[in-house]
């Protein structure tokens, strides 16, 4: 398996597919585009924002997992680098650990750069997911509410 930064352009089309498949499993879609015209748009507006990095997981020339990263100012304290997760994917039929390898490699560089790292977890989430965030000093700060009202 190679880890490596997503060619944005290039890699556009897989980072799309990841999406869908990251759609079909999760209970994110209730805020989403509704066409796959509007998803696309969607991730290629996303993809042109300077700050996003997206680090894929490859394996046997196919993309099986990303996670994408905004890196800007702190919104309280523009002297502090935030590193905020916009998502994290990986396919049903990755190889094992595809996920932690892909979470591994983006903390790396969060901590290379001193970053303040935001992670979430949905409520679809895997319930290990908040072990692996504490094993690298994240801790739970807020739980945050989403809905149309």
């Amino acid at each position: 398996m190679i880890i490596r930064k997503a060619d944005l352009h290039a890699d556009a089309p897989s980072i799309v597919v990841g999406a869908k498949d990251f759609i079909s499993r999760m209970n994110y879609t209730d805020f989403l585009p509704e066409t796959e015209e509007g998803l696309t748009s969607a991730i290629g507006r996303l993809l042109s924002i300077p700050g996003i990095e997206v680090t894929l997981a490859e394996y046997e020339g196919h993309i099986v997992g990303g996670l994408g990263i905004f890196y800007g100012p702190h919104i309280w304290n523009p002297d502090v680098i935030s590193a905020e997760e916009l998502f994290w994917w990986t396919a049903e039929d990755a190889p094992k650990h595809t996920a932690l390898r892909l979470f591994r490699s983006v903390i790396k560089d969060v901590r290379g750069r001193g970053a303040l790292a935001t992670f979430k977890k949905l409520t679809s989430s895997p319930q290990r997911l908040e072990s692996i965030y504490l094993r690298v000093g994240l801790k739970p700060v807020e739980t945050s509410f989403m809905g149309v009202i």
